[in-house]
C-alpha cells in the first residue's frame, strides 16, 4: 500500500520510502517547478541520486531548512544512514523551527535512525513526530505516515530485531 502525499508521490507503507506513484504529476509539478529543491525531490524519488546530488549542490539557498532535509535525504539514498541522522539532528537544534518543520524534521530523523540500526532512539523520535502533527492537526497523510513509522520502529521489518541502543 502507498499513502499519496501529493505532486505524483507516494510513501510506500512497508518500506517507508517515497515513491513515484504518477509519474506525469511528478514531471509537471517538480521535474518542471521553478524551484530547485522540487526537482531534487523528484530526482530522488526516481531514483537518480547523481542528479539530485548535481541539482542540490547547485542550489542557491544551501543553508534553509528545506536544503538541509534535502542533504539528509540524498545521504540516506546513497546508504549514509549516520550523516543522515547527524543533519536532521542538527535541524532540531534550531529553536526557531516552525511545529510543522519539526514534526517533519522528527519524522525523518526517526526513519534515518531506523535505517541506522537505532531503534529505540527511533521510537523516541517517531513517538514524539506523531504527537506534534496530533496536536498540531497536520493532514491525515503525515499522520498516517507517522503512525506507520512507529509501528515500525516497535516491531522492525529487516529481521535483525532489537539493536544494542535497545538495552539502554
Amino acid at each position: 500500500m502507498v499513502i499519496d502525499i501529493g505532486q505524483g508521490l507516494g510513501i510506500d507503507e512497508d518500506t517507508l520510502t517515497t515513491v513515484v506513484i504518477d509519474a506525469r504529476v511528478v514531471r509537471r509539478e517538480l521535474v518542471g517547478s521553478s524551484d530547485p529543491a522540487d526537482r531534487v525531490v523528484a530526482a530522488l524519488a526516481m531514483g537518480d541520486v547523481p542528479l539530485a546530488a548535481s541539482l542540490l549542490h547547485s542550489m542557491d539557498d544551501d543553508r534553509g531548512f528545506r536544503a538541509t532535509a534535502l542533504r539528509a535525504e540524498l545521504a540516506q539514498a546513497q546508504g549514509k544512514h549516520a550523516d543522515a541522522v547527524r543533519i536532521y539532528s542538527g535541524l532540531l537544534r534550531d529553536d526557531t523551527l516552525s511545529d510543522i518543520r519539526r514534526a517533519t524534521a522528527l519524522q525523518h530523523l526517526g526513519k534515518a535512525q531506523l535505517r541506522a540500526g537505532h531503534v529505540h532512539g527511533a521510537r523516541r523520535s517517531l513517538r514524539a513526530a506523531l504527537d506534534l502533527r496530533r496536536r498540531i492537526g497536520a493532514p491525515p497523510d503525515q499522520i498516517r505516515s507517522s503512525e506507520l513509522a512507529l509501528a515500525q520502529g516497535a516491531t522492525p521489518r529487516d529481521g535483525t530485531g532489537p539493536t544494542v541502543d535497545d538495552a539502554t
